[in-house]
């Protein structure tokens, strides 16, 4: 088997088990391993991490090498039905020596009070309750072969011959899935309320969980319940008594094309009780590149809004 290695020259690499630590995902070289994730915290589905091992050390050629157009290593998430929500291609290579954990988290984690600093910082990608993460070769780099996965949850898609999922990671409190064995099985993974999330450097810290209050007000405000985007909050103004008035919906309506507001973004077919229901939503086709002031690659990535070269405005739901 052939793994990353950090000059850009391909490996001849030792599957793990001769060291007592097979990856999770059958086509997992020796390199890197998944070692603990955590997908929200108190409430906030937002404050999300990864960490993955170096195994030998200097397994860090994860961006592109110099002459080459695309990124070697990616993360690729999915939901429940193992369908693919979302990719993050590395557009450079991480920090190695130290640890050898990259700490790959979400700019909500790293607002944490005494978070480590993350080595990669990511969207929120990984999937609440339920999905699956694997770090991957880019398709569009042909030389390297890794591909480590954790599914988790009530996860149904392809288990990429690792066994039943591990259990769920929930967004209260504050619950990792920690690898506690070396069988090659998701199951491998164990829940754990003392996550230990460590970067190159050593630092490190445990999240602590909030009072149920507080965790059910974060809940109110931010979390759309893998639903529309609305929250609670979205109808229950706080500062209208949790109500919603003609005059709120009026005054959100008149600027929905430039806020794109969850509270009228409907389906994007019509509904089985409304055939002629559909808030006009369209699909966006990205048919070129756009130049970069940098030479990095693309990470791959859509977010936010789009603004095309005849002025037509898109905003990036999934």
């Amino acid at each position: 088997m052939f793994g990353l290695n950090r000059r850009g020259v391909s490996k001849l690499i030792v599957p793990l088990s001769v060291f007592g630590a097979l990856a999770v995902a059958r086509a997992a070289p020796i390199g890197v391993e998944l070692t603990e994730v955590m997908v929200g915290a108190n409430g906030d589905a937002a404050v999300q991490f990864l960490v993955v091992r170096q195994v030998l050390g200097g397994q860090n050629g994860w961006g592109p090498r110099p002459g080459e157009d695309h990124a070697r290593a990616q993360l690729a998430f999915f939901d429940a039905t193992g369908r693919e929500t979302g990719r993050f291609t590395f557009p450079v290579d991480p920090p190695t020596g130290g640890t050898q954990h990259v700490l790959i988290a979400t700019s909500s984690f790293a607002a944490l009070p005494g978070a480590p600093a993350p080595d990669i910082v990511i969207p929120p990608l990984l999937n609440p309750h339920s999905g699956m993460v694997c770090f991957r070769a880019n398709p569009l780099h042909p030389v390297d072969t890794v591909e480590e996965c954790l599914a988790y949850g009530s996860y149904t898609g392809d288990l990429k011959g690792g066994g039943a999922p591990a259990e769920a990671l929930p967004v209260l409190d504050a619950v990792s899935l920690r690898r506690t064995g070396a069988t090659g099985q998701h199951r491998d993974f164990q829940p754990s309320t003392t996550p230990t999330p460590r970067n190159v450097a050593g630092a490190t810290f445990t999240p602590v969980a909030r009072s149920v209050v507080e965790q059910g007000r974060v809940l109110f405000s931010r979390e759309p319940f893998a639903g529309n985007g609305r929250t609670c909050a979205t109808c229950h103004l706080p500062e209208l008594d949790f109500r919603l008035t003609p005059q709120s919906v009026a005054k959100s309506f008149d600027r929905v094309s430039s806020t794109y507001e969850p509270l009228f973004i409907a389906e994007t077919v019509p509904s089985s009780f409304d055939a002629g229901f559909d808030f006009n939503l369209n699909r966006l086709e990205v048919s070129g590149t756009s130049p970069s002031p940098s030479p990095a690659p693309c990470t791959g990535e859509l977010r936010g809004g789009i603004t095309g070269s005849a002025g037509g405005l898109a905003r990036v739901l999934t």
